[in-house]
């Protein structure tokens, strides 16, 4: 299967990506919800997510949104050379400069050829580019355990797909052994490789998630804190309202107003 671009539109159907086949995902504009095997992922504008071959990802653009992505056969990575990866799962934000580049890229790739060498070699900007906005997950894999890169790699793309189940998740806290499970891991395997990964365990991590996205909820005026404490699997604003200084060291209210600057 040759790698394509494909688009997720407002105006259009959703759009089911089927198992076997690994997936990325950049928002032009507005929002685009992602359901798959990690649960349930948003997109805004800025937006990127990787997801791999097991998600089997239905998206659903919202009103005026615009998602483009890039569907990837196994062969496709390597068929691109040295310097293109490796690419794991994941989820950030990308500065409004870099943004600007990938439509370009984007847009580039989807008026290309449709030969397969062709398209690897339209593809390769784009994925470079991608590949820079996880700079800071791949240096994680100096800290996973393993005897060779390959496998410290391995073990890293791992655990970033419990970083997106945990995203997708943000409903409750995920617990370890769960997470462990669905990945095929020893529990006490998982808990330390996330530890030496991360430098913090994946409960602390799920939480620094679940509140970020509570403050995301109130800095757009989507809900009021006791609502976006509840939707976040806390009884009471005041436990979520010292949990989020506790955890992040800064109140909900600087937070949010730090992130409008």
């Amino acid at each position: 299967m040759n790698a394509r671009p494909v688009a997720v539109l407002a105006s259009g159907p959703p759009l089911r990506i089927p198992a076997g086949v690994t997936s990325l995902w950049v928002q032009l504009r507005g929002r685009t919800v992602i359901e798959g095997r990690e649960g349930r992922l948003e997109l805004r504008r800025g937006g990127w997510l990787m997801l791999g071959p097991d998600s089997t990802p239905l998206l659903r653009a919202g009103r005026l949104g615009i998602c483009a992505g890039v569907c990837l056969s196994s062969d496709t990575l390597e068929a691109l050379g040295t310097g293109a990866g490796p690419m794991y799962p994941g989820i950030g934000q990308m500065p409004a400069a870099e943004l600007r580049m990938a439509i370009q890229l984007w847009r580039r790739r989807a008026s290309a050829p449709a030969s397969k060498a062709q398209g690897h070699a339209d593809l390769r900007p784009l994925l470079l580019l991608m590949a820079d906005q996880q700079r800071g997950i791949a240096a994680r894999a100096a800290h996973c355990p393993g005897h060779s890169p390959a496998r410290r790699q391995q073990v890293l793309a791992t655990l970033q797909t419990a970083c997106l189940i945990m995203h997708g998740h943000t409903e409750r806290a995920v617990p370890s052994r769960e997470l462990a499970n669905r990945l095929g891991m020893p529990v006490r395997y998982f808990s330390e490789a996330f530890l030496a990964a991360y430098g913090c365990t994946p409960l602390q991590f799920g939480t620094q998630v679940r509140l970020k996205q509570a403050a995301r909820r109130v800095r757009r005026g989507e809900m009021g804190v006791d609502a976006a404490a509840l939707a976040i699997g806390f009884k009471h604003a005041g436990t979520f309202l010292r949990a989020f200084r506790a955890t992040l060291g800064v109140s909900l209210h600087d937070h949010c107003e730090q992130a409008r600057r």
